[in-house]
Parts: C-alpha cells; structure tokens; sequence
C-alpha cells in the first residue's frame, strides 16, 4: 500500500516537471537569436513588412472606413429628438376692447411644452450618395500609400541586404590573403635564417599582416553592425554567422513596365476631385423632408383659446433648394480644376523621375558588365605577377616592399571584381524596385 500510494504521488510530479521543461525549451527558442541557415531577399522583405508599424494601419483603415459609411447610412433613417421648454413672459395677448356678454380672455404667462420631434430625407439630392464615393475614394488613395511605404522599406532592405554581402566577400578575400601572408611568412622565416632574405624584409611582411588583421577587424565590425540594422528592420534577432543567398535575375530591361504605386495615387486623387465636384452639384440639388411634431404645451401652442395642458401635433413637407449662390459653386469647381492640373504635372514629374533614375541604372549595369570582364582579365595577370614575385622573394631577387606592392595589387583585384559582381546584382534588383517589379 505504501508502495502504491509512493507511485501514485510521482507520477503527476514527472509530468509537471515534463510540463515546465517543454514551456522552458519554448521560450527559449522564442526569445533566442535567428538561427535560420540562410536568408533570401524576398524573406527579408516579407519580415520587413510584417515589422512595420506603418504597413499594420490597413486593418484600421478599413474600420474606420466602414464606420464613416455606418455613419452616413445612419444619417438616411428618420432623426429622433426631444426637446421641452418652460417660460415665463412678462405679456400675453390681450384684446384691446371688451366684448359684450362674454369673460375676458386671461392667458397665463407661464409657458411650458415637451415635444417629440420626428425628422426623414426623402431627397437629399445625392449628398449621402457622393459622401460615401468620397470616404471610399480616400480609403483607395490611403491603402495606395501603404504600398508606396511599402515600396521605400524595400529600399532600405535592398541597400543593407547587399552591403552585408559586400562586406562578407570583403571578409573572404581579406581572410584568403590573411592566410596566404601567414604562409609566406613561414616560408620566409626559413630563408632570413638560411641567410638567403634579411630579417627586416620578414617584419615588413609581419607588419603588414597585423594591418590586415586591422582590416579585418573593422569590417567584422562593419558587418556586425549591418545585422543589426538588418535585425530592426525585420524584427528579428539573426544570427551573426546568417547566410545571406544572392537573388537570381533574369529579366530583358527594355521588356519591363513602370508598376509603382506613387504613379497609381495621383489617379486615386483625380478621381477624388471629380467626386468632389459632383458634391458640390449635390449640394446645389433640392432637397425635401418629412417631418412630424408631436407633444403636449401649456397653455395649447395651437389654440389660441386653450389656456389648458393639452397635447398636439404637427406633421408636414419641408423643401429647400439654393437657387442662387453667388456662383460659389462655380468658384469651388475652377479651385479643383487647378487641383487637377497640378495632379497631372506631379504625375509628368513623377514618371520623368523614375525613367531618368532607370536610365542611370541601366548605364550602370552596362558600364559594370564592362568592368567585370576589365576586372577578370587584370585579376587573372596581377595573379600570376604575384606568384612570381613570390617566388622571387623567397630567393632575396626582390625586397619584401615589391612582393607587399603585388600582394596587395592582387588583393584590391578580387576585391574590385567581388564588389562589382554584388553591385551588378544589386543594380538589377535595384532596377526593378525602381520599376515596381518584383524579381
């Protein structure tokens, strides 16, 4: 028995420990840095969005849209009021001769009503109409600005995503030299005791090991930095040591159309002056309503002889129609007219922007296509001066100052031939951010 009740006791105590290991390990992971093996530019961007508060408003917009049409819906059913009132008035009617065989009249000169007061559009000329045509237009030119910021945060990914590989190519090339210098150094050290090379060409080499490994330094630093801008941007931790997988693109540039949403706002706003200039049709409209006014008044608002609490009622039309308005509507269209036309010169200048921004993007894949090839045949000879220059070195032919001069001639090289691949990729992706495509 004592045995069965022991068991009994640990079972629930194994699984409340099971319990808190799992919650542990859980937020761990989730409060842990990104550990993910690789990164692609397109998960970058959907990160980028989902962090940015300014692209969390569309969900709000359309709430406050879809109130402000409740709202005007609202305004279409009949209007409820109440209303009371109480006076007192220092005269009353009263006539000025007697009349025979009958009692004066003597109405009281406190005065009280309460009404209940019923009001419906039968015609309101389209102003409900046009109303909700304006907020639905504003909500089309609201979320087309999301987009546009949208657009500008793809910007900023695309600058940091590739200035991080960069710097990473960066960190490679001066790595290989790093341990190619080392190496020389060892093999030198063989010749400064064989007499062969002097000391002080070995501590030329040394010295300028230790300014690589500055080098090196500063751009881990650079890098560092980089990931961090990267992880606000996303709002997630990464992982120093996070791959980064260049976009592949293949695209004809003079196939590729102008998509970009500030060039779709400023028809959203055209159209949204021509509405307005159907308001103020609208308001210029006749307009008719139903009324009904029912309460009880004393004495009798209605009787003029009725000095008793008494209830009434009145029900009737009410038509109203500006005829005339000193051609302030007219005045009020010719001001949206000029809106329209310097919608139409934004529009001229906007699209002029981009299709010299391009241009100069196109100019400059061709002029990098060009380098690279310059870059790949220099690489390819200052590789081989640089090996024989080695060899030269090791058997005292040349001073360590004239090997370092190739070394770092061959070194600049691939660093010049790494940038400008990454920049050509960059100058692509940057060719279609600016056109509004996706790669």
């Amino acid at each position: 028995m004592i045995a069965q009740h022991s068991i009994s006791f640990q079972a629930p105590q194994k699984a409340m420990i099971k319990y808190i290991l799992v919650i542990t390990f859980a937020w761990f992971l989730s409060n842990s840095p990104l550990r993910a093996d690789s990164l692609t530019l397109s998960r970058t961007y959907e990160l980028a969005y989902a962090n940015a508060p300014v692209l969390q408003q569309e969900p709000l917009l359309e709430e406050a849209y879809q109130m402000q049409i409740d709202l005007l819906k609202a305004r279409l059913f009949p209007d409820l009021t109440m209303q009371g009132q109480a006076t007192y008035q220092s005269e009353v009617v009263s006539l000025p001769f007697s009349m025979p065989n009958t009692e004066p009249i003597d109405l009281p000169k406190e005065r009280a009503q309460a009404t209940l007061n019923i009001n419906q559009v039968i015609l309101d000329g389209g102003r409900n109409k046009v109303a909700r045509e304006l907020e639905n237009d504003q909500l089309q030119i609201d979320k087309k600005q999301l987009e546009f910021d949208k657009h500008q945060i793809k910007v900023q990914v695309n600058d940091i995503f590739f200035s991080i590989i960069m710097a990473r190519q960066k960190e490679r090339i001066l790595t290989n030299t790093f341990e190619n210098l080392r190496q020389k150094i060892s093999t030198l050290q063989v010749s400064v005791k064989n007499g062969v090379v002097l000391e002080s060409e070995l501590l030329k080499l040394e010295t300028e090991l230790l300014k690589l490994q500055q080098q090196m330094h500063q751009n881990s630093r650079h890098i560092e930095a980089a990931i961090k801008i990267l992880s606000m941007l996303t709002g997630k931790e990464f992982d120093k040591e996070i791959s980064l997988i260049e976009p592949e693109t293949q695209f004809a540039i003079q196939e590729i159309s102008i998509q970009r949403p500030e060039l779709e706002i400023i028809p959203l706003q055209q159209q949204k002056i021509e509405t307005s200039e159907n308001m103020i049709s609208a308001q210029n409209r006749p307009q008719l309503n139903a009324f009904v006014q029912g309460g009880v008044g004393y004495p009798n608002p209605l009787n003029f002889f009725d000095d008793a609490t008494s209830p009434f009622y009145l029900a009737g039309l009410k038509f109203n129609w500006k005829i005339w308005d000193w051609n302030a509507a007219g005045k009020e269209k010719a001001v949206l007219n000029i809106q329209q036309l310097k919608l139409e010169k934004e529009q001229y200048q906007r699209l002029r922007n981009i299709m010299t921004n391009l241009e100069n993007i196109k100019a400059n894949i061709s002029q990098l296509e060009q380098t690279i090839n310059e870059d790949r045949n220099i690489l390819d000879k200052q590789s081989q001066i640089t090996r024989l220059s080695s060899v030269q070195l090791e058997n005292g032919v040349i001073t360590s100052t004239e090997y370092l001069d190739q070394l770092n001639s061959e070194k600049q090289s691939r660093l010049n031939l790494e940038m400008h691949l990454v920049q050509l990729q960059q100058q692509k992706i940057n060719y279609l951010t600016v056109a509004g495509k996706d790669f």
